[in-house]
């Protein structure tokens, strides 16, 4: 039985049950149709990149596909979900969770429950403490947060 294991380039990758794509290795070594097993809780789809080819007994499989220039560079521990745009979420250490990006949707099924001891927006407190200014007794409405 024999096997090996080296860098190629991944050219094409498409998307299906399970993704496959084009590996290049040496100057006249390429094989089509390579598949491109995932990692459990993470999906991606980079089209191209750098890859670990390994073959076993004449069998190539693409493993640990990344595009190298694109990827953030991490503090020790932190892990992060990311797109080669530059949006990301990041675990950080001390707890903090790091989301970049230029719009946030969110839709549940039943509610949205944030439990934190302080709650701000452009600096400004929206949490249960906040204070409201113009408030008078009646119908009136409140004016926003201060």
């Amino acid at each position: 039985m024999g096997g090996f294991l080296r860098w190629s380039r991944v050219r094409g990758l498409v998307e299906g049950l399970m993704q496959r794509g084009r590996a290049e290795g040496y100057a006249n070594e390429a094989g089509d149709g390579v598949p491109r097993p995932q990692d459990y809780g993470f999906a991606g789809n980079p089209v191209a990149g750098q890859a670990l080819y390994l073959e076993i007994d004449g069998q190539p499989v693409l493993l640990r596909l990344d595009i190298l220039d694109k990827r953030p560079r991490l503090e020790p521990l932190e892990v992060a979900v990311w797109h080669s745009e530059g949006h990301f979420i990041k675990l950080k250490a001390r707890g903090v969770v790091e989301v970049k990006g230029a719009r946030l949707v969110i839709e549940m099924s039943d509610a949205v429950d944030i439990q934190a001891p302080a709650l701000t927006h452009n600096g400004k407190n929206v949490g249960d403490t906040h204070a409201h200014g113009g408030v008078e007794r009646g119908p009136d409405a409140s004016g926003g947060p201060q």
